[in-house]
C-alpha cells in the first residue's frame, strides 16, 4: 500500500447539532490528498485535528484488494411529454477501483407506473481493475402510457465478491402534461481536439441533439471563435428534429494553416419552438510536437480511443512533457436550471496541453449553494462524471469544477444557473448519517448501532415505533441501507431514526437511501449517500442528546447520575451507548436483547478512562430488553479526584467515544 494515494473526506454537517463555527464549515475545499509513504494493513482508521469546530474527525479506510464497485452517477434524471414516448436517453459508468475482473449485473425496478418503463442495456457486464475502459450502461425511460407526474425507479449494481455490493443509481422521471415543451437537450455540450501543427485534421465529432416535446423543431447553428479564424467547420449548419427524429451536427475542425497554440471557439444553436439558445465549447489543442511523434488524440464519447498515458508524477510519455491541464463541461451550461433534489450530471473533459486524454487527475466540483463538494469519478478516457444533488433552492448557484494532477498546472471551469424549488423531492443531506449519541459527523458506524438520518421529505408526520420487533417502514419511510431494510425506531419530514442492520459487513461503504410513500400514494426515492462500517464505533448517550456534558449513566443504585446524585469512588456506574458492534449470542437486527442468560456481551472488548484513570468494565453488551442500546458497567477508581464533571471515555480496538461527564464524590 505504499506511495498510494488517498483521499481523504473531512467531515462537515447539515444538521443543527453540528458545529458550523467560524472557519470550517465556510472553507471551500472539504477534500484532502495524501499520500501513504509506508506500507498500511487493511482497516478503518481514525485521527482528529481541531479548528474552529471543536473536532474534525478523518475516516480512511484501506481495503483489502479485492473487487470494489465504483458508479459514475449516483441518480439520472429525465424529463418526458404525455403522450410522447421518446425520451432521450443517458449513461452512467461501471469501474472496478478494487483488483482482477468483477462480473456485474444491473437490476431495474420502478416504484409507481408499471414496470415497463424503465430499462438498461447491457444488464450484465465485466469490469477489471487498472482498464482503460470503463463500461457504460445505457438507460432509457419510456412515457409511453404513464399520465403526467412524477415517477422513480431505482437501478441496483450487484457484483460477486465486491467489498460494496450493492450500489444503487436513483433514476426520476417527470412526465408534463400534453403539449408541454421541455426544450432540446444538447450533448455534448463541450468538445476537445488535438492535432499536431503540420499534419493532418483530427478525426470529426459530434453533437447530438434531441427532444421529448411533440411536433418538429429546427435547429439553426452559428460559429464563433475567439482569435477570428476560420478553423472549424460543420455539417449540417440547419437540421430538423422530432422526439422520435434525433439529430447530429458533425463538428471538424482544420489544422492547416495554424501554429501551435490553444484554440477556442463556440457553436452556437438556437430553436424554431423558442427554446433557450445553447452553445457548445470548442477547445482545439495545436501541438508542436518533435517529427515522428504521433498524437493518439481524444475521445469523441465513453467509447473513444484509448488515451495516451501520463506517469505517477503526471509526465506525459511519447515525447511531449506537458505543463498544464485543460478541460470543458460536457452537460452544464451557463444558465442551466435544475430541480432541488433530483440529480443532474455533471460531466468534464480534461486533457493536457500535448494534447492526450488524461485519466488520471483528480477533479472536484464545488457549488457556492453550500452544497457539499462532489469528487467526479474518472472513466479512464479523459472523461470524469458526478450528480450533482442541490439540497436547497437558489436562484443563482456557481458551479466551479477543479481538475488538478501535480506537478502540472490544474484547470478551473465555471457555470451559473438555477437550482428551481422542488417541494416534492425526497432528500439526504450530504454527511447527514450519524451516531445517535455522538453525532459525530463524517465518522464510521457499526453494526448494530442507533443512527439519525437528517433531511428534508422523509416521511409523513410524526411516528414513534410501538411494537418489537421494530418495525421497517413507519410514516412511509423507509430506510435501505446496503440493500437492507433497517428498523426504524422514529421518522418525520426532517429524521428518521434507525438501527444499523447487523447484516452489514465491517470495513465496507455501503448505499444509504429512502423511499417515501406519501399520504396519496405517491412514491419517492432519495439520492443515495454512503456511509463506512466499522467493526465499532462507541459512542455515549448524554443528558442534552447532543454527544456532550452529563452522560446517559446510572449509579449503581439505579439512580440517574448527577450533580445531586453523585456516586461515590469504588461503586459500579452502568453507561449507556450505542455503536459497540456484534454480540454474542446473537441478536437479530430490530429484535430487543434477552433479558436473562445468557446475555448478549459485545464481541470487541471495552475498555475505559474516568479522569484518566484506568477502570475495570464489568460488562459490557446490549442493555436488557432493549433495541440497539448498549450497556457499560464500569466500576470507578478509588484513585480518581472526585468532582461535578470528572471526564468518562469509552474505547474498543484503541478507537474511543465521545467524552461525557459524570458526577463522583
Amino acid at each position: 500500500m505504499a506511495g498510494n494515494l488517498a483521499l481523504v473526506r473531512l467531515s462537515d454537517s447539515r444538521h443543527p447539532n453540528y458545529c458550523a463555527g467560524a472557519g470550517f464549515a465556510r472553507q471551500p475545499r472539504r477534500w484532502r490528498l495524501y499520500r501513504l509513504d509506508s506500507p498500511v494493513e487493511p482497516g478503518l482508521y481514525r485521527a482528529t485535528g481541531t479548528n474552529a469546530c471543536p473536532t474534525i474527525p478523518v475516516t480512511l479506510l484501506i481495503e483489502q484488494p479485492t473487487k470494489t464497485i465504483l458508479v459514475s452517477q449516483s441518480g439520472l434524471h429525465f424529463t418526458g411529454v404525455e403522450q410522447s414516448a421518446a425520451v432521450p436517453s443517458d449513461t452512467f459508468g461501471i469501474a472496478n477501483i478494487g483488483e482482477g475482473e468483477m462480473v456485474w449485473m444491473v437490476e431495474a425496478s420502478t416504484l409507481s407506473g408499471g414496470p415497463n418503463w424503465l430499462t438498461v442495456s447491457p444488464r450484465e457486464g465485466r469490469s477489471q481493475a487498472g482498464s482503460l475502459r470503463v463500461p457504460q450502461v445505457e438507460v432509457s425511460v419510456n412515457a409511453a402510457g404513464l399520465t403526467a407526474g412524477q415517477y422513480h425507479g431505482l437501478l441496483r449494481v450487484n457484483a460477486i465478491g465486491a467489498s460494496n455490493s450493492p450500489q444503487f443509481v436513483t433514476v426520476t422521471l417527470d412526465v408534463l402534461p400534453p403539449g408541454s415543451n421541455p426544450g432540446v437537450v444538447v450533448r455534448p455540450t463541450g468538445l476537445i481536439f488535438a492535432a499536431q501543427a503540420g499534419t493532418s485534421s483530427p478525426g470529426s465529432q459530434t453533437v447530438r441533439l434531441s427532444t421529448a416535446a411533440s411536433g418538429q423543431i429546427e435547429a439553426r447553428s452559428g460559429l464563433f471563435t475567439v482569435d477570428g479564424g476560420d478553423w472549424i467547420e460543420i455539417l449540417p449548419p440547419n437540421v430538423v428534429l422530432s422526439a422520435e427524429d434525433p439529430r447530429t451536427i458533425v463538428v471538424q475542425p482544420k489544422v492547416e494553416g495554424l501554429p501551435a497554440g490553444v484554440y477556442r471557439g463556440q457553436l452556437a444553436l438556437s430553436f424554431s419552438d423558442g427554446s433557450p439558445t445553447q452553445r457548445v465549447d470548442i477547445l482545439f489543442l495545436v501541438v508542436a510536437g518533435p517529427p515522428g511523434v504521433t498524437l493518439s488524440g481524444l475521445p469523441s464519447n465513453a467509447d473513444g480511443p484509448l488515451p495516451r498515458g501520463h506517469d505517477s508524477d503526471g509526465r506525459g510519455v511519447d515525447g511531449c512533457p506537458p505543463q498544464r491541464l485543460h478541460a470543458v463541461f460536457r452537460t452544464l451550461t451557463d444558465n442551466f436550471s435544475t430541480p432541488a433534489g433530483w440529480p443532474s450530471l455533471i460531466e468534464v473533459q480534461v486533457a493536457d496541453d500535448c494534447g492526450a486524454s488524461v485519466p488520471n487527475a483528480f477533479v472536484v466540483a464545488s457549488f457556492s449553494s453550500g452544497d457539499l463538494p462532489v469528487l467526479l469519478t474518472s472513466l479512464r478516457n479523459g472523461l470524469y462524471g458526478g450528480t450533482l444533488n442541490p439540497v436547497n433552492s437558489r436562484n443563482q448557484v456557481l458551479v466551479t469544477v477543479r481538475a488538478e494532477l501535480p506537478p502540472l498546472q490544474g484547470v478551473e471551469l465555471h457555470s451559473q444557473g438555477q437550482v428551481r424549488d422542488n417541494p416534492p423531492a425526497t432528500r439526504l443531506f450530504a454527511g447527514g448519517i450519524v451516531n445517535a449519541a455522538s453525532y459525530a459527523g463524517g465518522d464510521a458506524l457499526a453494526p448494530g448501532a442507533i443512527l439519525s438520518v437528517f433531511g428534508s421529505n422523509l416521511a409523513e408526520g410524526l411516528s414513534q415505533a410501538t411494537t418489537v420487533p421494530l418495525e421497517k417502514t413507519l410514516g412511509g419511510a423507509t430506510l435501505l441501507i446496503g440493500g437492507f431494510e433497517a428498523p426504524l425506531f422514529f421518522s418525520s419530514e426532517g429524521q428518521i431514526n434507525a438501527q444499523l442492520p447487523f447484516d452489514l459487513t465491517p470495513n465496507t461503504r455501503p448505499h444509504v437511501l429512502v423511499r417515501t410513500r406519501r399520504a396519496d400514494g405517491a412514491l419517492s426515492l432519495s439520492l443515495p449517500e454512503t456511509i463506512t462500517v466499522a467493526a465499532a464505533r462507541p459512542a455515549i448517550f448524554t443528558k442534552n442528546q447532543q454527544g456532550t456534558g452529563q452522560g446517559a449513566i446510572l449509579n449503581q443504585d439505579f439512580s440517574l447520575n448527577s450533580v445531586t446524585n453523585a456516586e461515590a469512588r469504588g461503586r459500579v456506574v452502568q453507561v449507556f451507548a450505542t455503536g459497540l458492534g456484534t454480540t454474542n449470542p446473537v441478536i437479530p437486527s430490530g429484535n430487543p436483547a434477552p433479558a436473562v442468560p445468557p446475555l448478549a456481551e459485545v464481541t470487541t472488548p471495552v475498555t475505559a478512562t474516568i479522569g484518566g484513570v484506568n477502570a475495570p468494565v464489568h460488562f459490557a453488551g446490549l442493555a436488557p430488553d432493549y433495541v440497539g442500546l448498549y450497556q457499560v458497567n464500569v466500576e470507578i477508581p478509588a484513585t480518581v479526584q472526585p468532582g461535578p464533571e470528572i471526564p468518562l471515555i469509552l474505547f474498543q480496538n484503541g478507537v474511543p467515544s465521545n467524552t461525557v461527564t459524570l458526577v463522583i464524590r
